[in-house]
Order: structure tokens, then C-alpha cells, then sequence
């Protein structure tokens, strides 16, 4: 599908020089993907506290405060039970 987008030329530099990208459009594919894979990992709950984000694990915790790590296979693991605010 053919779509005309006005990208921040800063943004698109920043993310090639990341990534290794060298077009536009492997940007924009590359910033999707990783933004469906993240997405797929977070429990969908705006009440969720996404607290640290670290290499392949994404640490949150419930309005219960109940901590869990989500890791890059998209494992949900409890961390702990409860813990104090």
C-alpha cells in the first residue's frame, strides 16, 4: 500500500544511525515492528507502571502492585507477590 508520510528528517537520522537502516521506508517498517512486538509484551492496561525497560525485559507492575517481567519470547513471569509503595 502506497502512503505518503512527513517524517522528522531528525528522527529518521537518529534511528538509521541505531539501526543500520538506509531508507525511509525500512524505518517506518522497522519502527512498526518494534512497536508490535513491545506493544504484544505489555499487558493491555493503561493502570499498568511500566518501571524499567532492560535489553530483552520490560519490568512493570499491577495496580496491586504485583511486579512482573515480560521477556523478549513474551513470557509474563511474577516477580513477587506484593510489594510496598
Amino acid at each position: 500500500m502506497r502512503t505518503n508520510l512527513d517524517l522528522d528528517d531528525h528522527l529518521i537520522q537518529e534511528g538509521s544511525d541505531l539501526t543500520g537502516v538506509r531508507t525511509k521506508k525500512e524505518s517506518a517498517h522497522l519502527a512498526l515492528t518494534e512497536l508490535i512486538r513491545v506493544r504484544k509484551k505489555i499487558p493491555i492496561a493503561l493502570d499498568y507502571d511500566v518501571l524499567l525497560v532492560h535489553q530483552d525485559k520490560i519490568f512493570i507492575r499491577s495496580p496491586t502492585s504485583t511486579l512482573y517481567a515480560i521477556s523478549g519470547s513474551n513470557n509474563i513471569l511474577p516477580l513477587s507477590n506484593q510489594v510496598s509503595q
